[in-house]
């Protein structure tokens, strides 16, 4: 249905664009009038206009569309806004506190879904360079989801990246008792393991 009133509005405006700059600004408006003739619409649309508003670097526009939505219609549960605001404040606006404040925000809220614990933990690696801090949130979503692959996998490559491959090994032989048909804990052990024992 959004499709077809895209292409509606899409033929009633001139097509004729000066810049991507109007391109993308048309965009937005054709996002505006879908959202005004739809009774409903998706949080996918919402998370469509967001990109296309960071595009024209409105970053609080993005922020204060994010946040209505989080907060109307029961959206609190929708993980790619928290995604958003995230990469907003870290890639845009270089306002890590806030970036902190929501990664520990998303991880109550979503506790099962493992992509906040490894996004998290690559933060506080990198751009905080808190190694410690980054292993301890790692643990922690390992607690709550203990035969998740993703998170043992990040938990044995950040071992293996700062060079503890003793650690490594220890958390890999641990991680392939619980889940021992996990082709990515088989491939770190095929990757990985050859080169440690050799540097022994």
């Amino acid at each position: 249905m959004f499709a077809k009133i895209k292409l509606e509005l899409i033929c009633e405006r001139n097509n004729t664009y000066t810049s991507s700059i109007d391109r993308f600004n048309q965009c937005n408006s054709i996002i505006e009038e879908a959202k005004i003739k739809l009774n409903e619409y998706s949080e996918r649309l919402i998370v469509k206009q967001v990109n296309i508003l960071r595009y024209l670097k409105k970053y609080q526009e993005c922020i204060e569309l994010i946040e209505i939505e989080m907060n109307s219609n029961g959206n609190k549960s929708y993980y790619k806004y928290y995604l958003q605001l995230i990469s907003i404040y870290e890639d845009d606006l270089k306002d890590y506190v806030k970036v902190k404040e929501i990664f520990s925000k998303s991880i109550k809220i979503f506790p099962k879904n493992e992509i906040f614990w490894i996004l998290y933990s690559k933060f506080e690696e990198f751009k905080n360079k808190f190694i410690i801090r980054s292993r301890s949130i790692l643990d922690q979503g390992l607690n709550i989801n203990f035969n998740n692959d993703k998170l043992w996998e990040e938990r044995i490559l950040l071992e293996i990246r700062n060079n503890n491959f003793n650690q490594g090994i220890k958390l890999l032989e641990k991680s392939l008792k619980i889940i021992p048909n996990s082709a990515r804990l088989l491939r770190i052990r095929v990757n990985y393991l050859g080169k440690t024992l050799s540097q022994k």
